[in-house]
């Protein structure tokens, strides 16, 4: 206290009002980064920049901040700033939903080091230091910002999440019942019994980031015949709508990267068993309503269906997923399940193995009603999707 108030007397009287404004600035600034790092996800602010370049401006602007207003403690200062931003990353191991990185205390560590040094050499009037400084950090931001992928950012929506939306509990249960494996699941008809998703649920349950280099997303459904069934009706129709696929923030909260709303339904008819790829395309048709009608799959085959476009993100920045979307069908003995594929970019083609769409996971088969009913995906384990739920709404009946 008593270093602050020597420094505020020691200041030219021409200069008081500039710096107490600078002091406030960069207190005020100082208070909203402890207050983001520690709050819920779901009151976190979702901007389309990198996770890097935003930690690096937000610590670099308070650091240059404190560096202009106290020259005169700069190697206090420098000493500091690193143990701040080892203290507030490690208190997010207390906030549910949040994550500490590593990764982000050396961001976050570096830029308070390049801040202080800018703030300090323009305070001197230190033109070499200040230009070197300046010149680091827009370096910086030109490589971190060229990560951005643009042509995404017009897909990217901030959701309105809120932690009571009506029936998100009830749709959170349900969510995790069609992902946690059965005793009994029914089975789609024409897959062998060795494919990992014939009994329902595969894939990674846990956070996970998408592969390296990877930067887009499709979550997908499939329509089966189920299996040990004769009757299942060929020839008639499955409705789909209000298909959305969610992406998990690696700090927190969730992006909608695609929506039937914007993006038509697209799909093909496959062997029950996918060999070779092969496929025809699906008869289907999109309604007044905005839903889809799908032709049911004949022996031996399925229906394969997902949204026209590719959601994208900034890579790095994603460990999780979640797809839903409403289905009912006249017909009997019919299963559906959602998943999901990371994809290379936003266009990048099929390739034998799966070297550009490696699967996320699958869900559990659930048997259609001519009732509307809610499917759900998703890829992180129960306990991480109750401690930052998505905005889902109630799993009840479509008007």
């Amino acid at each position: 206290m008593n270093d602050h108030m020597n420094c505020m007397h020691n200041q030219p009287q021409d200069a008081d009002h500039t710096f107490t404004y600078l002091r406030a600035f960069a207190w005020l600034s100082l208070a909203a980064i402890i207050a983001l790092t520690i709050v819920p996800p779901r009151w976190r602010p979702i901007t389309p920049l990198p996770h890097a370049l935003e930690h690096g401006i937000a610590f670099v602007i308070t650091a240059a901040a404190f560096g202009a207003c106290y020259a005169g403690y700069q190697w206090r200062l420098f000493m500091v700033a690193p143990a701040f931003c080892a203290v507030i990353e490690l208190s997010q191991f207390f906030v549910p939903g949040r994550h500490a990185r590593l990764s982000d205390f050396c961001i976050d560590a570096a830029a308070s080091l390049i801040g202080l040094l800018l703030g300090s050499a323009v305070r001197r009037k230190d033109t070499p230091l200040a230009a070197v400084s300046t010149a680091i950090v827009v370096g910086v931001t030109v490589v971190l910002a060229n990560s951005i992928p643009f042509s995404a950012l017009g897909q990217i929506e901030r959701l309105p999440v809120a932690p009571n939306t009506p029936g998100q509990a009830e749709a959170i249960t349900e969510a995790i019942r069609q992902n946690t494996r059965q005793i009994n699941p029914p089975h789609p008809a024409g897959v062998p019994p060795y494919y990992r998703w014939y009994g329902g649920k595969s894939g990674r349950g846990t956070a996970a980031s998408a592969p390296k280099g990877f930067s887009a997303i499709s979550g997908w459904g499939v329509i089966y015949p189920e299996a040990g069934f004769s009757d299942s009706s060929a020839g008639g129709e499955v409705m789909v709508a209000d298909f959305l696929t969610y992406l998990h923030l690696t700090d927190g909260g969730w992006l909608s990267v695609q929506s039937q709303v914007k993006d038509a339904v697209h799909g093909g008819t496959f062997a029950a068993d996918f060999s070779n790829n092969a496929n025809v395309t699906l008869s289907m048709s999109t309604l007044p309503d905005g839903s889809t009608k799908i032709a049911t799959p004949g022996t031996g085959f399925t229906d394969h269906f997902w949204p026209a476009t590719r959601g994208s993100f900034s890579p790095g920045t994603i460990d999780g997923v979640l797809v839903t979307a409403k289905l009912k069908t006249a017909g009997a003995h019919l299963i559906a399940a959602l998943g999901a594929d990371w994809w290379r970019n936003s266009s990048a083609g099929f390739k034998p193995g799966f070297a550009n769409n490696p699967g996320v996971g699958q869900s559990n088969f659930v048997e259609l009603t001519p009732q509307w009913q809610t499917l759900y995906f998703y890829s992180l384990t129960a306990q991480q999707l109750q401690s930052d739920p998505p905005p889902l709404a109630a799993p009840t009946a479509r008007p």
